[in-house]
């Protein structure tokens, strides 16, 4: 039975947010009549056990009204993002993959990493399968294009050429006199190269060598000679013809019912360049309701392909392709290689969904060790660490990561300042920072465990905080760093003791066996707030002007 009169609900077009008894929104949708479309989630036959699970949590719904369907397709993906529910499927903000940009109404265009497409004019190329890769693919291309790469500070303020110039890695614009059409020349060339047109660049350089050289311009024509030499040399480097298909775009996923994954195969040049695997657990509803969900947030952000291949149409088909461009090709193919390449996305999402759910595995396992170890009363599925950082009585922060089913949860990480600690005092710090976190979790939520980065008097410091403020149920421990000691019966042979985990303030230390899953979360956890802590307590040392001695 539904807990909303559905009745009073309109039959226009719009979007609906499901709330639980606390307000918060548990799913956002769009329907073209929303009193038809919501009381289809309580229809008691025939519901995913997914789909059971949020009704089950619904005590209220919102309903927004649009004129025009293209606009509950809008709005319904500016509420996910912004109130991001959690059986909605949201593309993180730091799962970006990189993509070059290229400004061509610059003076002299610069080949740039970003991980984020913005609507300025620039040309953007991608995306790539990691920084790493792009950057040996950017370094082979300016070995065969001499292509400017400082900033454009550097070029504004350079007073005579760089080394680049000197190895015939840039043809100093800076400071030499250099065509602009030429430059732009090898800038589409470079363009090309990325997108793995090497025969139909070697085809054009080779023709304007030849036409170089017939004008008598023969510094110009020995220039088009070394880039067609550098490109023969990465032959051997280039990947082999795979597909007839040019390029596209191919998406496909595989669901269980436990969750839901994805799979893009990026086709370029008849090769793959990119493969990407996405997964979600809460998503509910239909197969293409979600795939066209995720197609909406990943090209908001991605350059889209001249062709998409799909396994099925999407709901929204016709104001998809009017939000994204119109000369788009969208294929939902039933044979022949295109179909065979939508099989092949299809194995690499069910790969990704079994390998997370052994993934899964393994982390049940490693918070049940946790759990047993620590004697906590439930596994420790939101972990977080707090740590200090100072350089004596100067930038005194603090920091707190948190880890949620022992994986970074880089949203819920905060920074503090300290404000009652003028001095180095760790145990006074400590005091406020977990004071000051305990107190804050009616808005930012209870942790199943708090680590402490520090030994026995650091854990009483937290032990006292936790009382004065009345959060006797969260249990906090903390975790002393291996340090070296001399061995027993020599005076000169030295050791590292183990990493200990401190249960209680009058407790003995409990050593974490190096190397084992519980020692590589609770090291990670720790590492990972004391990296945090670092670089804000930096950040302020420079704010400050003050210098390390």
């Amino acid at each position: 039975m539904s807990p909303i009169p559905l009745h009073t609900l309109p039959t226009s077009a719009g979007v609906y947010l499901f709330k639980n008894e606390s307000g918060t929104i548990l799913y956002v949708g769009k329907a073209r009549n929303l009193r038809a479309r919501v009381s289809s989630y309580f229809v008691e036959k025939g519901q995913t056990p997914k789909t059971q699970t949020l009704v089950r949590q619904i005590a209220d719904v919102e309903v927004v009204l649009v004129p025009l369907e293209i606009d509950a397709l809008l709005l319904e993906r500016e509420f996910i993002k912004q109130h991001k529910p959690l059986y909605n499927i949201l593309l993180r903000d730091d799962k970006e993959y990189p993509l070059v940009r290229i400004n061509l109404h610059d003076p002299w265009p610069r080949f740039r990493l970003v991980r984020r497409v913005k609507k300025d004019g620039a040309v953007y190329l991608g995306p790539y399968a990691s920084g790493f890769q792009l950057r040996k693919t950017l370094q082979l291309m300016y070995k065969v294009f001499p292509l400017v790469r400082c900033t454009e500070r550097e070029f504004a303020n350079v007073t005579r050429p760089c080394n680049y110039y000197a190895i015939k890695k840039c043809l100093a614009p800076c400071h030499l006199p250099v065509d602009r059409t030429l430059y732009m020349e090898m800038v589409h060339h470079a363009m090309e190269f990325l997108q793995g047109k090497n025969q139909q660049i070697q085809l054009a350089l080779k023709a304007k060598m030849l036409e170089a050289s017939g004008k008598e311009d023969y510094e110009q024509a020995a220039l088009y000679r070394d880039q067609l030499l550098a490109l023969d040399s990465l032959k051997s480097q280039q990947s082999v013809t795979h597909f007839t298909v040019a390029a596209c775009d191919t998406v496909n996923f595989y669901e269980t019912e436990g969750q839901l994954a994805f799979s893009l195969l990026c086709i370029r040049n008849h090769q793959i360049q990119a493969h990407f695997s996405f997964l979600w657990k809460h998503a509910t509803g239909t197969p293409a309701e979600e795939l066209q969900a995720f197609l909406l947030q990943y090209y908001e952000h991605h350059p889209l392909p001249v062709e998409l291949v799909l396994p099925l149409p999407l709901p929204d088909q016709a104001h998809c392709l009017t939000l994204w461009n119109t000369t788009l090709r969208l294929t939902v193919p039933q044979r022949g290689e295109k179909k065979k390449i939508l099989a092949l996305c299809e194995r690499n999402a069910q790969h990704a969904s079994l390998q997370l759910a052994a993934e899964n595995e393994r982390t049940e396992e490693v918070l049940a060790q946790i759990q047993q170890a620590f004697s906590l009363p439930t596994l420790p599925r939101r972990m977080e660490c707090i740590d200090i950082s100072n350089l004596r009585d100067t930038a005194i922060v603090a920091s707190c990561v948190c880890f949620i089913e022992g994986k970074p949860e880089k949203s819920l990480y905060r920074l503090y300042n300290l404000k009652t600690v003028r001095t180095q005092d760790d145990f006074a710090s400590i005091y406020e920072i977990v004071t000051r976190r305990l107190q804050a979790i009616p808005t930012e939520g209870k942790p199943d465990l708090l680590v402490i980065d520090g030994g026995k008097g650091q854990l009483a410091a937290a032990w006292q905080a936790r009382a004065d403020v009345g959060c006797n149920e969260i249990p906090i421990v903390s975790l002393a760093k291996s340090r070296l000691q001399k061995q027993e019966g020599t005076s000169e042979t030295l050791s590292y003791t183990e990493e200990r985990i401190c249960l209680a303030p009058d407790a003995l230390p409990l050593p974490l066996e190096k190397g084992s899953s519980m020692y590589q979360v609770c090291t990670h956890l720790r590492d990972e707030a004391h990296r945090f802590a670092l670089g804000h307590h930096r950040k302020r040392r420079s704010k400050l002007g003050v210098e390390k001695k």
